[in-house]
């Protein structure tokens, strides 16, 4: 008598359950652009951005509206 669960039916299904959950976490996680300091110095200097909130842990900074 053959499993129902056989391991060659777990593994594809655990694959496709890590890559499915992979995907729509990327849909629902923030964008973030990377750029260089004197970049961001200048935004703020050159008053594009009302406010930044800087996250040290992360080393990035939040632009943000009042």
């Amino acid at each position: 008598m053959k499993n129902a669960l056989s391991l060659r039916r777990i593994i594809p299904l655990i694959i496709l359950a890590v890559v499915l959950g992979w995907l729509v976490s990327g849909l629902f996680s923030p964008r973030v652009q990377q750029i260089d300091t004197s970049q961001g110095i200048a935004l703020l200097n050159a008053d594009l951005v009302d406010q930044a909130k800087m996250v040290d842990g992360d080393q990035r900074v939040e632009p943000g509206a009042d």
